[in-house]
């Protein structure tokens, strides 16, 4: 064995410890996120009302809850990617150290590996409550949600505010519309 190689506990402990770096980094991003996502809607729908006097702000903070969401899915991605990444590490650190079918149950990441996906198999679309959802779908849904939320505030929002914008957007499909109906020839 080579002098700056490791054995195959050190590599097992390494990995452990950056893969559990990642998994709570993304707990923590997921966790900073569900703070500031709250704390923009409620922004939003506090300053929504006509009391409140600054009509303005909801859009201000409904493009920045769509910004939000859009960057911490993102950064979730990249996490992911390093899980992902660290996950073959260990699988290879795992099959390089097993040697009888005893110690296959002390595989935990190749042993996660086929069970999750006989059950991606076994419980497809026939049985929706029992589908199987990966932490990425989970997540990504709620950034989803967030981001719609947003969306659906700012237009809101905006239709409350300036109504003629959208009579002025929806004249414009009109007059396409019939410019495209009209015979050219």
């Amino acid at each position: 064995m080579a002098e700056n190689s490791l054995t195959p506990k050190e590599a097992l402990t390494y990995g452990w410890n950056y893969f559990q770096l990642h998994a709570t980094q993304r707990m923590s991003l997921f966790n900073f996120f569900i703070i500031l996502a709250s704390l923009l809607t409620t922004g939003i729908v506090t300053t929504s009302q006509d009391k409140f006097g600054i009509e303005h702000l909801p859009v201000v903070l409904s493009l920045m809850l769509i910004v939000l969401s859009v960057v911490f899915w993102k950064l979730d991605g990249r996490v992911k990617f390093l899980l992902k990444h660290v996950e073959d590490v260990l699988k290879n650190v795992e099959a390089s150290t097993k040697g009888n079918k005893e110690e296959d149950m002390f595989c935990i990441f190749t042993g996660e590996e086929k069970k999750t996906n006989r059950l991606k198999k076994d419980n497809c679309m026939l049985h929706p409550v029992n589908y199987h959802l990966s932490y990425s779908k989970c997540l990504g849904s709620v950034y989803l949600f967030f981001g719609l939320l947003g969306f659906c505030c700012l237009s809101f929002t905006l239709l409350r505010i300036h109504p003629a914008i959208f009579s002025d957007i929806s004249g414009l499909f009109n007059k396409a519309r019939s410019f495209s109906s009209h015979d050219c020839g």
